[in-house]
């Protein structure tokens, strides 16, 4: 088809035209070289920041109040580890009245007290902070009591569920089922830089016979060789007019380097489901079936003393705070982890039993590979399979741009590598999570969409579509939200080549596409229910909450409310609004369990950055409108893809989301369309003109560099600081 003229030229030709690459060069070194400055001064600037000596921390999460304690009551929290060097204790408490009351805290070991102090008022907020006795040397399973002297007032212990190994909180000598957060200090503040010995120790903890120091050193040298390799690759590209050799191979690395960093700094169990996950690739390689839903679901002796030996929390509970910072900690997991443990549970993997078994088998591999190491072990082996899907995503995202974009190489590298920084790709693809594959094979069935417009359906191509999407049937269920949006595109992209609806071939190649990728997903139904005893598997939910919300316009105003602001007479679905507060913020990042999250300036900023971005690609599209209203049926293929895979997601939502942003709206469930964010960040470069265009480049890879870095430098913070 020709789509001729100074309009293809401009937005989708073969070739730039006329453009200054020399004075492009100048501008694009400036653009980076005050970019990558301003990285640095902020990474200093974070790094010289002074903070409160945190020794150690029970893990408990301050999410609400666990317990009352009147004049005359007793609060002790048991299971304590106190780590050497403290000179002062903070439990999350809050008093009854004004200052509060007067408390003794005591702090023993057993029969042994450590320390006993008076405290008259020492609240800092809902903190009460007490001065002890320097420690000389770490102590285990330390109490904490707070004794409320009688009279007036009480005091409100704040906490959540106990970690494993961590022990809860008594009333008066009567467990409450929760324990109350207790961090431990030393004295004074210091800056980050001057924890960097520390910090590196405790990163290389509860990482099973594999941890040391090394690992944090090789996180900090991957997430450096990813920043310079995109750096170097970007400045290549945009100052060329020719594409870069190995270009997608390079963003491939960025992203499996920015990945394997993750799933060093991520303590395991704390990337989404990972328990369930890892509880299903044990399943698997230990049976050579796929789990089947139980009620309730039992792991294998050997998971659960994993999670408890790091304090991960329980088969329905995270507990994202606890940390193993102390050697007393460590050898402990080491006595927990190094047992002969039986590997099998009841043969279900909790609320993961529905999906298709693929990934995990991949990761039956590495588990196997693990031998007789550590569960932790097996984990580690098993994220490095994950990372490597990570630069499949990117790699198949490059290419998605350069088959849709092919006038502008300097522009594919860009979308490409932002893609590839993307934080939550990496912090997910860093764990054990089958989305790692599910977003790569998306990736690729975009791409395989894009050369069928572009290039024409051929039965070759149908064929590889036709695997590709076999593929991804067998990964995860959220696949199936992109195959109706897919079909109806490759029907598109048929009539599209054969200039007719009449020809056999508009049907043909594309039935035999689906036919192919049915094929695998029949079989997997028919074992399902004759050989492994998971028949209608597929329809387990093990939410029971089904709301009525309102009939038919509810119900819509309930599905609009899931991705856009409430509008005016709509009932209030959710608190807060769900496409922000759900779907931005999970997506600009949260993490370690999803509860560390960016700083509110930080999603604010993300947002406006993001929607200059889209108000720069809408330019582009604008000028070439020509030839975009030639490509009409391409740009409604990827909306229906996008569309089918949304509707897919409200559909979950409408089976019982609770009030707030609940487990539906997750930004990872959009990692799928990475493909086309990749593809409006290259229009969005190209947007800003011939002059703008490649400084907008180079300072859009160093922004996306500077989001990955200060997301790691969140969870190190969170979690060894």
């Amino acid at each position: 088809m020709a789509l001729g003229g100074t309009e293809r030229r401009r937005l989708w030709g073969n070739g730039p035209q006329g453009e200054r690459v020399g004075a492009a060069k100048r501008d694009v070194a400036a653009c980076l070289a005050l970019a990558v400055l301003a990285l640095a001064i902020g990474v200093a600037a974070t790094l010289t920041r002074t903070e409160p000596r945190r020794s150690g921390s029970n893990g408990a999460q301050p999410s609400a109040v666990i317990a009352q304690a009147p004049g005359g009551g007793t609060l002790c929290q048991q299971g304590a580890t106190l780590p050497a060097g403290t000179t002062s204790l903070h439990a999350q408490t809050t008093p009854g009245e004004g200052a509060g009351p007067a408390v003794v805290v005591t702090v023993r070991q057993g029969a042994r007290e450590l320390d006993r102090v008076p405290v008259v008022a020492g609240w800092r907020g809902i903190e009460l902070v007490v001065p002890i006795a320097r420690t000389a040397r770490d102590y285990e399973n330390v109490e904490v009591c707070v004794a409320v002297a009688r009279g007036p007032g009480g005091v409100a212990a704040i906490g959540d569920r106990a970690a494993p190994g961590t022990g809860a909180l008594a009333l008066d000598g009567r467990p409450v089922g929760a324990a109350m957060r207790i961090d431990w200090y030393r004295p004074g503040s210091e800056p980050w830089w001057a924890l960097a010995t520390t910090v590196m120790t405790r990163i290389g903890r509860g990482h099973g016979g594999w941890g040391g120091p090394w690992v944090a050193w090789a996180a900090l040298a991957l997430a450096l060789t990813a920043a310079g390799l995109a750096i170097g690759l970007a400045w290549r590209a945009l100052t060329s007019d020719m594409a870069v050799p190995r270009a997608q191979w390079l963003v491939a690395v960025v992203a499996v380097a920015n990945a394997l960093a993750w799933s060093l700094l991520t303590p395991v169990f704390l990337v989404p489901d990972e328990i369930s996950h890892v509880a299903y690739v044990q399943q698997v390689a230990e049976t050579g079936s796929p789990p089947v839903p139980r009620e309730p679901a039992v792991f294998s002796p050997e998971l659960r003393a994993a999670m408890a030996a790091v304090r991960s929390g329980t088969t329905t509970r995270t507990v994202w705070r606890a940390k193993v910072w102390t050697a007393a900690e460590q050898r402990r997991i080491d006595r927990l982890l190094d047992r002969p443990l039986r590997q099998i549970g009841n043969g279900s993997a909790g609320d993961v039993d529905p999906e298709p078994p693929l990934y995990y088998a991949l990761q039956a591999l590495p588990y196997r590979a693990g031998g007789s190491a550590t569960i932790v072990t097996r984990i580690a082996l098993m994220r490095l399979v994950s990372a490597l899907l990570a630069g499949a995503t990117a790699l198949l995202a490059f290419l998605f741009v350069r088959e849709c974009l092919p006038s502008r190489p300097w522009a594919w590298t860009v979308g490409g590598l932002v893609v590839a920084c993307v934080p939550m790709l990496g912090y997910v693809s860093g764990g054990v999570n089958p989305d790692a594959l599910l977003f790569a094979v998306s990736a690729a069935l975009f791409l395989c969409v894009a050369r069928a417009f572009r290039r024409g359906l051929t039965r070759r191509l149908a064929v590889w579509t036709g695997i590709v999407i076999a593929i991804g049937l067998l990964t995860k269920l959220n696949f199936y939200g992109l195959l109706p949006g897919a079909a109806v595109a490759l029907v598109l992209a048929a009539r599209r080549s054969e200039q007719s609806w009449t020809s056999g071939r508009v049907l043909a190649l594309p039935a035999t596409a689906l036919a192919i990728g049915l094929a695998p997903f029949v079989l997997m139904l028919l074992l399902d229910a004759t050989v492994w005893d998971r028949s209608l598997v597929l329809l387990h939910s093990t939410s029971d909450a089904h709301d009525d919300h309102g009939g038919l316009l509810g119900t819509l105003s309930y599905v609009w409310q899931v991705y856009f602001p409430r509008l005016p007479g709509q009932r209030a679905a959710f608190e807060g609004v769900a496409a922000y507060d759900g779907w931005w913020k999970s997506f600009f990042g949260r993490f370690g369990g999803l509860d560390v999250p960016f700083p509110a300036w930080a999603y604010r900023a993300g947002l406006a950055a993001f929607a200059v971005l889209l108000a720069l690609a809408g330019r582009a599209l604008f000028v070439g409108r020509r030839t975009l209203l030639a490509r009409r049926s391409e740009l409604l293929g990827y909306a229906l893809m996008a569309g089918s895979l949304l509707a897919l997601i409200a559909i979950v939502a409408l089976r019982g989301w609770a009030p707030g942003i609940g487990a539906a709206a997750q930004g990872r469930y959009l990692l799928p369309l990475l493909p086309l964010l990749a593809a409006v960040i290259a229009l969005a470069v190209r947007g800003a003109g011939a002059r703008w265009g490649r400084p907008l480049g180079a300072l859009v890879v160093v922004a996306a560099i500077a989001w990955s870095v200060f997301a790691q430098l969140l969870v190190v913070s969170a979690f060894y600081a």
